[in-house]
């Protein structure tokens, strides 16, 4: 997620070696006549500025140019190819005054990023997407920050988020408690399964899907009579805590059943946690190697200062004398997702599961 700061003149790279100094993994590219002594990241270049612009593009997934915005439109256009794929673009200008979120407002994080520049700097960010305008949320956002961007849904994304810059009702149904994902869901008008019920075809039900809890009857009504749409997000985290010598095919038995009765998916599952224990149990091993999910394991001091940490976690005196702590799945998972745990502990099949779930944007620590 590094930055590439783009200037021309000396004010605009005075200005960029204090953005650079805000920033994290930030890097400028200026020319080499404006080259003098710096303790920053600035690469002086000699080639032309279009092949530099070049450069930044394919090797940045954000840009900062602190020049005319004409100037950046010409360089950047043959390279556009999709919202997907872009990096964010802002635009400033020599004084900092302003911040133009160019390209990649959504997807991207160009919008963040001017907000973010804002508030470092105190410049004016100029955002002009129909939501952000209209201070709502935006679906596209919401399906990327949980991993479930779908490239072949962006008519829906567009007439949702159509429906919400216009004052429409979008409703939104969450099997996730909606504190744990910190998105942003202006807008949106929250509903329980029983309240979707009164909805129809008309009226757009949007369903994130974590482990659910509902009525399977009820939903089954909701998905046929409503305009519904689901989320399922694809960063979920198994923490798997079992006997030695587990066969893998009883692991998975017992994912199978967790899954049907909470209607997951095994695609969700972006990562499996467990003790440090089992980082060579083969069952897991192999399940982990099937679902292309990396396995980590944390020592028992790790898992301990994380059940000390809260009091949600169920400890096990059982566990403790087997393991050395009182909890391994849901103490691994809660490790994992900082806290975020959407399932806690479900044993099935003698095996023991936990759900997490790994959010896009992090600033605290375990």
């Amino acid at each position: 997620m590094s930055t590439g700061i783009l200037v021309l003149t000396n004010k605009a790279l005075a200005n960029a070696i204090k953005i650079e100094s805000l920033l994290e993994d930030a890097i400028i590219y200026a020319p080499s006549k404006l080259k003098a002594d710096s303790e920053f990241k600035v690469d002086f270049y000699d080639e032309k500025f279009s092949s530099i612009v070049d450069k930044a593009y394919k090797l940045h997934s954000k840009l900062i140019f602190i020049m005319a915005t004409g100037i950046v439109v010409r360089s950047v256009a043959h390279m556009i190819k999709d919202k997907t794929l872009d990096p964010a673009i802002v635009v400033m200008d020599e004084e900092v005054k302003f911040c133009i979120s160019l390209l990649g407002g959504h997807i991207a994080g160009a919008n963040q990023l001017a907000n973010q520049l804002a508030d470092l700097i105190g410049c004016i960010p100029v955002i002009t997407t129909a939501t952000d305008v209209n201070n709502k949320g935006a679906l596209d956002i919401i399906a990327h920050e949980l991993g479930a961007y779908d490239n072949s849904q962006r008519d829906i994304y567009k007439a949702i988020n159509y429906n919400l810059a216009t004052g429409k009702k979008v409703y939104l149904l969450s099997d996730i408690d909606l504190n744990l994902l910190n998105l942003d869901i202006r807008g949106f008008e929250i509903v329980t399964l029983q309240d979707a019920l009164d909805l129809d075809k008309d009226e757009y039900v949007i369903h994130i899907r974590g482990a659910f809890h509902g009525d399977k009857a009820i939903l089954k009504i909701v998905k046929e009579n409503t305009s519904y749409y689901e989320i399922k997000p694809q960063n979920l985290v198994l923490g798997i805590g079992c006997r030695r010598n587990t066969s893998y095919e009883k692991i998975q038995e017992g994912l199978n059943a967790l899954c049907d009765k909470y209607l997951l998916e095994e695609s969700q599952i972006k990562t499996i946690a467990s003790i440090e224990l089992k980082k060579n149990e083969s069952g897991i091993i192999e399940l982990a190697s099937k679902l292309s999910a990396p396995f980590i394991t944390y020592d028992t001091a790790t898992l301990d200062k994380a059940i000390s940490s809260t009091d949600t976690i169920e400890a096990s005196d059982f566990v403790k004398s087997i393991a050395g702590v009182s909890s391994v799945a849901e103490a691994s998972a809660y490790k994992l997702s900082i806290g975020k745990i959407i399932l806690p502990k479900q044993i099935i099949n003698g095996v023991t599961f936990s759900l997490g779930i790994i959010t896009k944007y992090r600033k605290e620590e375990a």
